[in-house]
């Protein structure tokens, strides 16, 4: 791995850990200083290339990746760091159906932008308007709603993210491709070369979806979604444990 990294004349480079999710383990590369042996980190930290060979040891398999630049108008927010929109189809008789879009803005001292990193930003958009109405910010002790009185809130809400448009429509192409999925949950990149498709989860996590939205996910859509699938809550709550 140290020999990999020394001789690579592929920075920057984005590696992740092939068995981890919600991004642990996920570090962006700018470059490596050979006179002091360190990777120098798009957060503008640095890290000694042994520590991180002996990370990698212990994960047993890294994947490395080219490093996307990110939109430029998030550049002082955000730095080298990308973010993305976790845009969320439901399939259904009549075909793809937008249901939920939830823009995902990291700090630029952090390496991804789960909003489980302190500092980092949800915003729920409105998907008939493409306008932001909510913006809730992690902190270290859970997460706060941030109003037109903070710098955040004067930034993004009201907004629309930057590739919205485009980016819906390629999330609603390229859901035809899987309609045996009936929830699809795309996370799409904000790049300066245009929007760009990382994963779709058929399982995605919907916690996300609700957190400072001022709405839970079970609408009459979703609940006509679990209908064509079967799908009964009468019992949920002895099922799960519960009285």
């Amino acid at each position: 791995m140290e020999r990999f990294l020394k001789e690579s004349d592929n920075y920057p480079l984005f590696a992740k850990p092939n068995n981890s999710y919600r991004s642990h383990g996920a570090v962006g590369i700018d470059g490596y200083d050979a006179q002091r042996s360190v990777l120098k980190l798009i957060n503008g930290e640095e890290l000694p290339i042994a520590d991180f060979a002996k990370e990698a040891a212990v994960r047993r398999s890294y994947l490395f990746q080219e490093k996307m630049v990110p939109h430029a108008s998030l550049a002082d927010i955000s730095g080298a760091s990308l973010s993305t929109m976790r845009v969320v189809v439901l399939y259904g008789k009549q075909g793809p159906e937008l249901f939920r879009v939830v823009w995902k803005i990291p700090n630029k001292r952090n390496m991804a932008d789960n909003f489980w990193r302190p500092g980092n930003v949800v915003a729920h958009v409105d998907q008939h308007t493409g306008k932001v109405y909510t913006v809730i910010q992690s902190a270290t002790a859970g997460f706060e709603e941030v109003g037109a009185d903070n710098p955040l809130g004067q930034r993004f809400l009201n907004t629309e993210p930057p590739l919205y448009r485009e980016a819906i429509d390629l999330v609603m192409a390229a859901s035809r491709v899987f309609p045996m999925f009936g929830y699809q949950a795309w996370d799409i990149a904000l790049t300066n070369n245009g929007p760009l498709a990382l994963e779709m989860n058929h399982n995605g996590d919907v916690e996300l979806l609700q957190v400072g939205a001022r709405e839970g996910i079970l609408d009459a859509r979703f609940q006509e979604l679990l209908d064509s699938k079967g799908v009964t809550l009468k019992n949920a709550k002895k099922r799960i444990g519960g009285n």
